[in-house]
C-alpha cells in the first residue's frame, strides 16, 4: 500500500515481541529493503502505563522496554535528519 501510495517507510517496528513470537519484524524489513528500527516487547505494564497517560521511557526509565522506546525513537529522528537532544532531568 505504502508503496502504491508513494509513502516513504522509515523502517519497521516490531509490536509485542514474545507474545506471538519474534524476529518477524527483521524479516519484513528485509523483505521491504528498509531499516529495521528496533522491538517492543510485550509488557502488560506498558498497556497500564499507557492508560493512565504516563510514558514507559518516564515511568520505568532504564527498563527493557523504555531504552528500546528510546532507540526506535533515535533511529526515526535520525531517519528524518534530526539532532539528538539530550535530556536533562
Amino acid at each position: 500500500m505504502f508503496t502504491v501510495l508513494e509513502v516513504p517507510v522509515l523502517g519497521v517496528v516490531e509490536n509485542m515481541t514474545g507474545l506471538f513470537g519474534a524476529g518477524g519484524g527483521s524479516v519484513l524489513s528485509h523483505e521491504l529493503d528498509v531499516p529495521f528500527l528496533g522491538d517492543v516487547p510485550f509488557d502488560a505494564q506498558i498497556i497500564r502505563e499507557g492508560d493512565v497517560g504516563l510514558p514507559t521511557v518516564i515511568a520505568r526509565a532504564g527498563s527493557p522496554a523504555a531504552v528500546n522506546f528510546d532507540r526506535i525513537a533515535q533511529r526515526v529522528a535520525e531517519a528524518l535528519g534530526w539532532c539528538r537532544i539530550e535530556r536533562t532531568r
